[in-house]
């Protein structure tokens, strides 16, 4: 028979185990401690990892390090994104690069198209492995594997990209995606292919006419997206962003109307990606202003017009007024699983006259928090060009198809940073920044230089060999 004492004593005892198990546990089970006639549970506490930091408004990016990659040659940087562990992967073409200290993993007799291994703070290169002559788009999983493809298929590479878990030949593939579950998508054409994680072909099927842009996998709700637009008539395209299972079958359908009543702007979907807060961003085009588009429209139903809530407007730069036939851009954030529109923004940019002018969206992803990451091309000028700042580094002059780097909050009401980075002394035009990517606090941009010259602040390469050239700037969201 226990004492009262020793009753209070076991009780206390078995409170500190449970909580100490708590406290060290990292499951999403239930935590219990027992002995004798005593069990105490603390149901699903779970250690939390520290969150990561959002983006604060500046006019300085603050790139911890930026470099050229390549050699003799054209080289080029198609896509870039964040390993789990922190380490950046560079994708594109370097027909003839191969790092000092570093033997490549060749998959391919060909051996232009590369994806590099880049340590976090971006001043050593880990690894190369070369597939095809040209790499065009990638992506990690949360395992870390490593999705590329280009002229060559696609393959699935293991995280320290020494593997190829699986390759396979669909075609030239113009771009792919990769899910949480590992499951992968090439776009090859008008032909959407889906790969379980073995490699396994588990659909393929047609997306029809029209242009076909992009494709994502969105796992959790079991949808591959695909956008692009159809030439309906003589005179006008429409854009389509389109849901469908894993199989094929078609699960929803947004814009992807035959005729659009009164709204003559050419509009096209450009690109598609799953944030890392789990929503999916679709990245648009058009030809004039957004009223004149089906982007002013409910995408279920083009007779409602969006309201300020859906289509967010703050100033000059995302209202599109005295814009003519300039082609400027649009962005939206959808629900996956039903293709529902939750918010959406115009963006453009602005002569010295005010009048309104030409921008592309090239790649868009959101982190982690919502808050949407966009790199493109641009014309002139983007809101306070002249002042903004890389590393401290007063921004060059500018040129037509000068890249930039976009941050927009979560509510789509604050640009955080809006930056070129064209190098003091020059400028930087027709120089497409292809890749953007965010996880975790790193954020890192990839561009691919075809005249003068880029901000290189810690580089391990400051100036490039030979025009084009591809370079890549890493920083920590701040």
């Amino acid at each position: 028979m226990l004492t009262l004492r020793q009753h209070y004593l076991a009780l206390i005892l078995l409170l500190s185990a449970a909580v100490l198990a708590a406290a060290t546990g990292v499951a999403r089970t239930p935590v219990v401690a027992q002995a004798s006639r005593y069990t105490i549970s603390l149901p699903y506490i779970v250690r939390a990892e520290n969150p990561p930091p959002q983006p604060t408004t500046s006019n300085n990016l603050q790139v911890g390090s930026a470099s050229f990659f390549g050699a003799a040659g054209a080289d080029t940087a198609e896509a870039v994104d964040v390993a789990p562990d922190g380490t950046l992967v560079l994708a594109g073409s370097f027909p003839n690069y191969v790092p000092t200290a570093i033997t490549p993993t060749d998959l391919t007799p060909d051996t232009g198209g590369s994806v590099f291994r880049i340590s976090n703070d971006g001043t050593q290169i880990l690894a190369q492995t070369r597939f095809g002559t040209t790499l065009t788009d990638l992506e990690i999983a949360p395992n870390g594997n490593i999705l590329i493809c280009g002229d060559a298929g696609i393959a699935l590479l293991s995280a320290d990209a020494s593997t190829a878990l699986w390759q396979a030949t669909p075609g030239s593939v113009n771009r792919c995606a990769l899910g949480n579950d590992s499951s992968a998508a090439a776009l090859v054409g008008n032909q959407i292919t889906v790969y379980a994680i073995t490699g396994a072909v588990v659909g393929s099927w047609s997306l029809g006419t029209g242009t076909h842009n992009d494709v994502a996998v969105a796992s959790a709700e079991g949808i591959i997206v695909a956008t692009g637009f159809r030439q309906v008539s003589s005179n006008l395209q429409l854009p389509y962003l389109r849901g469908y299972s894993y199989a094929g079958e078609l699960v929803w359908t947004s814009y992807d109307w035959d005729a659009a009543p009164n709204l003559g702007a050419d509009t096209r979907g450009e690109r598609v990606a799953i944030g890392r807060d789990g929503k999916l961003y679709m990245a648009g085009s058009i030809n004039g202003g957004t009223g004149g588009s089906v982007f002013s429209r409910d995408p279920k139903d083009l007779s409602v017009r969006l309201d300020r809530e859906r289509l967010i407007t703050t100033d000059t730069y995302n209202n599109p007024t005295n814009v003519g036939s300039v082609k400027i851009a649009w962005f939206g954030r959808f629900d996956a699983a039903d293709g529902t529109l939750l918010q959406s923004q115009s963006l453009l940019t602005r002569l010295s006259s005010g009048r309104g002018n030409s921008i592309s969206i090239l790649a868009i992803t959101a982190d982690e928090y919502g808050n949407v990451f966009i790199a493109g091309s641009t014309a002139a000028s983007i809101q306070n060009r002249d002042t903004r700042q890389v590393a401290g580094i007063t921004v060059g002059n500018y040129a037509g198809g000068e890249p930039y780097f976009l941050v927009i909050s979560s509510n789509l009401r604050q640009r955080h940073i809006w930056s070129p980075f064209a190098a003091p002394g020059g400028s930087a035009g027709n120089s497409p920044a292809n890749g953007v990517a965010v996880r975790r606090g790193t954020a890192a941009i990839a561009i691919t230089l075809t005249q003068g010259g880029l901000i290189t602040p810690a580089p391990l390469a400051p100036t490039p060999t030979e025009l084009s050239a591809a370079y890549l700037a890493i920083w920590p969201v701040q």
